[in-house]
């Protein structure tokens, strides 16, 4: 008689076969371990909705593998008359394909007898039950009469049922799923193109597809078409490479693509590139701060000149901003022009451009028919300029916005 161990990767299937003693304190300890919760915090209970159906699977696939639930009760016999050398069904990964009477039919065949696949089935209904929340129990406990074989609950019934509840295992469901594939560039846009989460939701419809027995023939293109409509251009250029590559008869299967575009959207992120406007845009919004700061200070010019009072006592309290009316004496046209005359003790010269007497020369008068000094000449020269450039600015951005029309 051999004495050799018997090799396992976990305690729950080195003894598979076996009934568990729970009359002893390592059998009451494996079952403790088995039946309790999927989740370590319970805010995080399973709801039964399709947005964490994904991460209750793999988390009841984990326990699963750990206490050789698959053997017997989550592998699903399509022939139960025959439990040993039937075909079976896993029920985690293809439930799509499984109907509740087969369940059924397979539950009844060892609910009721004392077998390591009953406490299995019982531990796999504990464990569920404490997986879910009570807003999930509130849907899935009113199937109870569905689960439960002459009053016995059934682990592998009650699986169907949340994953039921949890989303439609129809033909209809499978057609949505379809769908939203083929609708990808919409996804991209719907997560702002976090590459990571658009993989992470293909992953998920295509676990989707296979649960249903059904796979998808235009993944790769959907995939394509979801990259693109990505909104950082080099993120694209790269994907469109790919695409060159592919039709050019390079071998390029869904996942490596996935692989691919993570790598890079990962790059990107490193290397703080993702999302940089292109060099089109650069220039585009180069141009609009140019603009930006052109208005600002023209508006400024023009507020500080509205400020101005007209005269120098304007603003002042009791001052007025309209113009002193002249005496008499100072529209009188002399006969001789070029001798002055003083008033008041202040000299006046007979100005023909004002057709007034005025206390400046008329060679030195600054009003109509004025010629400008240099000076003057070169500040409405920069003036001139600064209205071209704002013009020229303003042509530029609007024929880069043409172009992108």
């Amino acid at each position: 008689m051999s004495n050799a161990p018997i090799f396992a990767l976990t305690p729950g299937q080195a003894t598979a076969h076996s009934i568990l003693d729970y009359s002893t304190a390592d059998g009451i300890k494996q079952y403790k371990a088995a039946i309790a919760s999927l989740y370590t915090n319970d805010d995080d209970k399973f709801d039964c909705d399709a947005a964490g159906i994904r991460d209750f699977l793999q988390l009841l696939e984990t326990r699963s593998n750990s206490y050789a639930w698959d053997v017997a009760v989550l592998n699903i016999a399509l022939d139960p008359t025959n439990l040993v050398d039937s075909e079976r069904v896993s029920l985690l990964n293809n439930h799509g394909e499984i109907t509740l009477k087969q369940i059924k039919d397979h539950c009844a065949a060892y609910v009721e007898a004392q077998t390591r696949a009953a406490q299995d089935s019982m531990q796999v209904y504990e464990c569920l039950m404490k997986s879910i929340s009570k807003v999930g129990r509130e849907k899935i406990t009113v199937w109870k009469d569905q689960y439960h074989h002459n009053g016995i609950p059934c682990g592998a019934l009650l699986l169907k049922i949340i994953i039921r509840e949890s989303h439609s295992d129809t033909k209809a469901q499978a057609a949505h799923i379809r769908h939203q594939l083929s609708s990808l560039d919409t996804y991209m846009a719907s997560v702002g193109s976090d590459i990571e989460k658009f993989n992470i939701k293909v992953r998920t419809l295509i676990q989707e597809l296979k649960a249903r027995g059904e796979t998808s023939n235009d993944l790769l293109i959907n995939l394509f078409k979801g990259y693109k409509a990505a909104a950082d251009s080099k993120f694209v250029e790269y994907i469109e490479k790919r695409e060159d590559e592919y039709e050019d008869g390079e071998i390029l299967e869904p996942e490596m693509l996935m692989t691919k575009a993570a790598n890079k959207y990962k790059t990107l992120l490193l290397k703080e590139k993702w999302m940089a406007p292109s060099p089109q845009e650069e220039k585009v919004l180069a141009l609009e701060a140019k603009i930006k700061t052109m208005s600002a200070k023209k508006n400024t010019k023009g507020v500080a000149n509205a400020k101005k009072p007209q005269d120098k006592d304007a603003g002042k309290k009791g001052g007025s901003t309209k113009k002193k009316e002249r005496p008499d004496w100072m529209l009188k046209e002399p006969e001789n022009k070029n001798s002055s005359k003083t008033v008041e003790g202040k000299e006046y010269w007979w100005c023909p451009n004002h057709k007034s007497w005025t206390r400046h020369k008329p060679s030195e008068c600054k009003g109509k028919g004025y010629i400008p000094n240099k000076a003057n000449d070169s500040k409405t020269t920069k003036n001139s300029e600064s209205k071209r450039e704002l013009k020229l600015a303003k042509a530029a951005e609007s024929l880069m916005s043409e172009d992108d029309e």
